[in-house]
């Protein structure tokens, strides 16, 4: 999500899809098409699949990908509906989040 923040914002009009693939790792390998497993083919076929839509995840387990389709999707709808200043200041507030996080394990 942070990924798809960061280009939205940036000056040249780009935007990205991407699909996670909750599974098994059989190989990992220098880069993802050397690596096998369940995780990748899932992700590839869900890319693949994704037509207007740029956020997915999928799984084999139907009880995961039951609750968590209806939120991605929303997710991916209210991300592509956000302007230039929405789109900046979401990604600093997780920015500052995440900052915030560090700083407070750090004590």
């Amino acid at each position: 999500m942070k990924i798809r923040l960061a280009l939205k914002t940036s000056e040249l009009q780009i935007d990205a899809r991407q699909c996670i693939g909750v599974g098994e790792a059989m190989y990992l390998g220098k880069d993802t098409k050397t690596s096998t497993g369940e995780a990748f083919v899932l992700s590839g076929t869900g890319l693949d699949k994704l037509k207007s839509n740029h956020l997915s995840v999928q799984s084999n387990s139907l009880v995961l990908q039951d609750k968590v389709e209806l939120l991605t999707r929303f997710v991916d709808a209210h991300i592509s509906g956000l302007t230039k200043i929405q789109t900046e200041a979401l990604l600093s507030y997780f920015v500052s989040q995440k900052n915030r996080t560090k700083t407070l394990l750090m004590l």
